[in-house]
């Protein structure tokens, strides 16, 4: 099982300029590559495997000899990032890879004797020792550690481990739990022990999210002034094309900083609420939120334009600062690691309509927060309803749902089924050997004028 953990590093002034010429030689190094396998396509209609495109980097460093002051398995992981890139392209559609921009997040990633020696420092290759707070030792294989920079200019390194599976499983509390995820209230909790409504004090310590509520309107109220000072700084540089200014840099760095306590505050909360579910709860039942689709805009087109398009807007940004996909995203593979089950229950279960005492459908529902039941006349908290549906759905699916992928839900109308192929066609005895196969790439040279992004 592999496991990620995120230090803080604090280097010296001469690692902190290796670091920036590292950061520039892996994108240098990204942008060219993607260069030639764009050219090699358009122009030749073939294209260049990561083999050949580490193969090329060797030749290219006899040609530029600054290229030999990094490490090369830094180098080529670039090429394996570009590979996983394109895969993910035709795989998923997510979207043709970029060019690097030395304004966008800078990394780069060590893989040969990477590893923490102590409780103060980090052993890179061709770095040496780097500062750092360590706040959890590393148990297992250290696989690669990844070093980056963040807006506010402030280093982290990010160490993949591989550990075994059973080293931090729990022992079993015979306890289930239905978490409802919304947007007024963050997490509603309903016990399958107290057959109650548990409140989320009970689970992180008492009073800590309300506070941690209001530091969060604290710091968005921060930020949207801070931004509006940053908006006019870049307009009026913009205007008159000059560079950016040093109060425009200082401005940008205050921006930068406020996201990323606004981002470290929200973080600590979802950490504390998955962490108490995981630990205190055997089975968890959440929903199978589909944020994006919540999200979306409501502008619709000029033909037909959408409605309540301002409201919508404020709608989508409550959603998004909420970390729904977050939570749910933690809750699962800090269930993985503790050996606890985790049961997502489909999208399209009606669990706030539904009454969970006589299971009669409540079609008049709208925007009520609560509601009485016209069948039995059981009053009815909405987020408290639909967590009680969510456990009784989860736990009767929990027999036969073991594991559950994104996405398993949508629906499969409109595809078209794959061609077969036979048997005897597929097995490993009729492949081409190397021998036999013909050779698809040949050696591109990259066009003249291609810099650095």
């Amino acid at each position: 099982m592999l496991k990620a953990v995120k230090y803080r590093l604090y280097p010296n002034k001469e690692q902190e300029a290796l670091f920036l010429r590292y950061f520039a030689a892996c994108r240098y190094v990204y942008n060219i590559a993607l260069e030639v396998k764009i050219y090699a396509y358009r122009a030749h209609g073939v294209t260049v495997s990561e083999y050949d495109l580490v193969k090329q980097l060797q030749e290219a460093k006899k040609e530029n000899e600054w290229l030999k002051e990094f490490a090369a398995q830094t180098l080529n992981y670039e090429m394996t990032c570009l590979d996983l890139a394109y895969k993910a392209f035709f795989k998923t559609k997510k979207g043709f890879p970029k060019f690097k921009s030395r304004y966008d997040k800078q990394s780069c990633t060590f893989l040969q004797n990477s590893f923490v020696p102590d409780d103060q420092h980090i052993d890179l290759p061709k770095v040496g020792l780097v500062k750092g707070s360590i706040h959890r030792r590393l148990e297992g294989v250290v696989k690669r550690i990844t070093v980056s920079r963040s807006a506010s200019g402030k280093f982290y390194a990010s160490a993949i481990v591989e550990m075994e599976e059973s080293k931090h499983q729990l022992p079993g509390t015979g306890k289930a739990v239905g978490v409802d995820m919304g947007v007024r209230n963050l997490v509603t909790i309903h016990d399958s022990v107290s057959q109650d409504k548990v409140d989320l004090a009970g689970i992180i310590k008492s009073g800590k999210s309300e506070g941690m509520k209001r530091r969060l309107e604290h710091i968005q109220a921060l930020i949207r002034r801070v931004q509006r000072h940053l908006s006019r700084k870049t307009e009026h540089r913009k205007r008159d094309k000059k560079e950016r200014s040093k109060r425009q840099e200082k401005c940008r760095i205050r921006l930068a900083r406020l996201k990323e306590k606004e981002s470290f505050i929200r973080a600590n909360l979802l950490h504390e609420i998955s962490c108490g579910l995981t630990n205190q709860y055997d089975t968890i039942c959440i929903e199978d939120l589909a944020v994006k689709n919540m999200s979306r805009t409501a502008k619709g087109t000029v033909e037909e334009p959408g409605k309540n398009v301002k409201a919508k807007q404020g709608l989508n940004r409550v959603i998004v600062n909420s970390g729904l996909a977050m939570l749910r995203t933690q809750i699962e593979y800090k269930a993985a690691q503790k050996g606890r089950k985790v049961v997502v229950v489909s999208r399209w279960e009606p669990s706030s309509k539904n009454c969970s005492h006589c299971g009669v459908k409540n079609t008049t529902l709208g925007s009520k927060t609560k509601w009485t039941c016209n069948n039995c006349g059981e009053s009815h908290d909405r987020d408290g309803n639909a967590a009680k549906n969510i456990l009784a759905a989860g736990m009767a699916a929990s027999d036969v749902l073991t594991e559950y992928t994104r996405g398993a839900e949508r629906k499969t109308r409109n595809k078209k089924s794959g061609g077969r192929v036979s048997k005897e066609a597929s097995t490993p005895e009729n492949y081409p050997t190397n021998k036999e196969r013909k050779s698809r790439t040949k050696r591109i040279v990259a066009p003249q004028g291609v810099t650095d992004g």
